[in-house]
């Protein structure tokens, strides 16, 4: 008991210095956890708050039918990638949100301090597997944090949870070894935690998986037949299980529908080569620029020296000696050069030539491996075998040859959607450990030496030194805000809010919307999620001509017939749209009554934030089409339609162009139909109501039951 104690005491101890590791980036968020957030004014942090608080709302309203909704831009349900989804964030957070902890500063803050914290303790329990001494496995943990890629990432929620791939390595390894049915369950559970985390990553490691368990049976010698049938019936029962959770996402429907289909994964979504010399830390310091369109994927100069310093001990031939000099001069050479590199040769030419020295890097290192096969530990050549086959297929070297995920992509077209070769945690990983080897062997030599030790350490981690993260505030989060939008709560049924004034390529407030109502939002152009009503940059729709179309009867019937029937005008974003702000007030307060006296709004609330306009519901001719959301549709008995017939005696019902029911009305008088949905096939977008009947019937209201 006092031992097991000690165990846990230390155990806490290593994850208590792995906070205190990542404050040199983190630390400006301490004082502001329930306040601010990590670079707020990037559009992907807003989109990680939209869809965390979107999967809790569903969860706690038990809607798991919805789960895969996301009403966040007009009209598109499914704008998700294949990679986020945050199902394993989400019920990180659960527990807090259902005991009302519901501020979306300290839950985002909560699990970035986490993923730091947990990358660093899972890549030290993967190191320790491989290096006897604890303090190396607890320095590539360090180094695993302090990766200039991981604040790179800090606003994609999904990609910072990369803690998963050490774990699932390690117990993989583990099962390898010794065939533990208990050691197969954990690697298990540690796999589909990242699938959960992140699709796209899941499925680059399964690839790493594939290639480690290849190189294993080359260096180890090949698995006992009971384990092969172990491996074999969980990696089925597994993939039906993911395939189950996922199910969703193989439908081409669900992911960015309106871009065109994508036939076959672009040559940027690779690594390219100048991103494995390229580390920020060292371009800043001698070059003082940033190649933006490449990020760093390098670990830096001082963990290339232990790369290579992790071979050094099995050299005794001059021939082996030759090939460990080679791969040195491929691998640090043009690292060193970058800097000064950089500011001098054009882009196209320096990552072609970053190309060739990976190249020639990748290939020294097999006649290296060969020649040192007798002496070097198996767990070195596993590692290094490993790293060398994923680093190849990942990068931009690969493409003139045999293109692994290109021919995956052509089998399983789900692969085009992941948009990038997510491996980089995996390859770093690999990376920083066969460079254990040389940190073990460097620190045998030297031990003696505490000024140098401490030197060559100081120097490895001034590597790594990045600005902290920027605090901020989400745009537009207060108080008023949350009170504006809040006045929707009354519409459920409605499916569409166009806000005003729409600001192309950014969002708005969504990430506030997740949390405080679940329409589909109209922003004008949002990237490349197009513009579906051709809404933006209308001069009917601008502060200059006073919002005219909304107090145009055709321009409002054009808004209803696609959907849009709630309007939200924000007061501050008109007065600062232009320097005009108070006369574009004035004419669109005017422009507002003349609407009300065409009677073209059921409800104006104005409050000191802003106006809504609530459309008028009601619709009269021949052929009346309303749109449904999808989202409020799923599991819902019925649509109960009020009718004033006037002179009409009949109405026809069809529901996504299929007839569902023919009713005789009352003339003269208001009529409920009721219209079951049970049976009715749900389109994944569009869903269409349409009544048809003579010139006078009207169409008072529709409610969702």
């Amino acid at each position: 008991m006092k031992q097991r104690f000690k165990r846990c005491r230390l155990e806490a101890g290593i994850l208590f210095s792995y906070f205190l590791v990542s404050l040199p980036i983190l630390f400006p968020l301490l004082p502001h956890l329930f306040s601010r957030l990590p670079f707020a004014s990037n559009g992907d942090v807003r989109l990680s708050l939209t869809i965390l608080f979107s999967n809790l709302k569903n969860i706690t309203q038990g809607d798991l039918l919805n789960f895969y909704q996301l009403p966040i831009v007009f009209p598109w349900s499914h704008v998700l990638t294949a990679g986020i989804n945050l199902f394993g964030q989400t019920l990180l957070v659960l527990p807090l949100y259902l005991v009302h902890v519901r501020n979306a500063y300290f839950l985002y803050n909560l699990l970035t301090f986490f993923s730091y914290i947990a990358a660093g303790y899972c890549a030290y329990r993967f190191v320790r597997e491989w290096v006897g001494e604890r303090w190396i496995a607890w320095l590539i943990g360090a180094l695993y944090i302090l990766l200039p890629y991981r604040v790179h990432n800090i606003p994609q929620l999904n990609l910072m949870f990369s803690f998963a791939i050490p774990l699932t390595l390690l117990f993989f390894v583990r099962f390898l070894k010794t065939g533990r049915k208990k050691d197969l369950a954990f690697f298990l559970l540690a796999f589909l935690c990242q699938f959960l985390f992140d699709l796209s990553m899941g499925i680059f490691l399964g690839i790493a998986l594939f290639f480690l368990f290849l190189a294993w049976q080359v260096l180890c010698g090949l698995q006992p037949r009971r384990s092969w049938l172990l491996l074999a019936a969980a990696a089925v029962l597994f993939a039906i299980g993911v395939t189950l959770i996922f199910l969703p996402y193989l439908n081409p429907k669900t992911s960015f529908s309106i871009i065109d289909e994508i036939r076959s994964i672009p040559d940027y979504a690779f690594h390219s080569p100048l991103s494995f010399y390229n580390n920020w830390s060292y371009l800043l310091l001698f070059a003082k620029r940033i190649v933006w369109h490449h990020p760093p994927f390098s670990p830096g100069i001082s963990i290339f020296l232990f790369f290579m310093l992790a071979f050094v001990p099995y050299l005794e031939t001059r021939r082996q000696k030759a090939a460990a000099l080679a791969s040195s001069a491929f691998l640090i050479l043009p690292a060193l050069a970058l800097p000064f590199a950089v500011t001098r040769l054009p882009f196209i030419l320096l990552n072609r030539i970053c190309g060739w020295t990976l190249l020639l890097f990748l290939l020294s290192l097999i006649p290296l491996l060969f020649l040192v096969r007798k002496k070097a530990p198996r767990a070195l050549q596993l590692l290094t075998a490993t790293w060398m086959i994923l680093q190849f297929f990942s990068s931009q070297v690969s493409l003139p040859f045999f293109n692994l995920f290109q021919g995956l992509a052509r089998l399983f077209p789900f692969l085009l959607r992941t948009r990038f070769i997510r491996s980089e945690y995996i390859l770093l990983l690999l990376f920083l450990t066969i460079s254990a080897f040389g940190f073990s062997y460097f620190f045998k030599r030297y031990q003696g030496k505490k000024v140098l030790l401490a030197l060559v350490l100081l120097f490895v981690f001034v590597e790594r030194v990045r600005w902290p993260v920027i605090p901020d505030s989400l745009e537009g989060d207060r108080q008023s805000t949350r009170v504006f939008y809040r006045s929707l709560a009354p519409y459920p049924g409605h499916y569409g809010l166009l806000e005003l004034p729409s600001y192309p390529l950014y969002s708005n407030h969504y990430p506030l919307f997740t949390m405080y109502h679940d329409k589909h939002t109209y922003h004008g152009l949002i990237n490349y999620l197009g513009d579906y009503c051709e809404l933006a940059g209308n001069p009917r729709l601008q502060g200059a001509s006073g919002f005219a179309g909304l107090g145009d009867p055709q321009f409002t019937q054009m808004l209803k017939a696609n959907g849009l029937r709630l309007i939200l005008l924000f007061r501050e974003k008109i007065f600062t749209e232009s320097n005009e702000g108070q006369k574009s007030w004035l004419e669109l307060k005017r422009t507002i009554r003349r609407g009300e006296n065409l009677k073209l709004y059921e409800k104006v609330e104005m409050t000191p934030t802003g106006i809504l306009l609530v459309l008028n519901e009601r619709e009269k001719g021949p052929k009346i089409r309303y749109l449904l959301p999808h989202y409020s549709l799923r599991g819902k008995k019925r649509l109960v339609c009020s009718i004033d017939a006037h002179q009409e005696t009949a109405a026809e019902f069809l529901f996504n162009g299929r007839p569902v029911k023919r009713q005789a009305l009352q003339a003269g008088a208001r009529n409920t139909i009721r219209v079951g949905l049970e049976g009715l096939p749900l389109e994944m977008q569009f869903n269409y109501l349409e009544i048809r009947s003579g010139p006078s019937l009207e169409l008072i209201k529709v409610r969702i039951e």
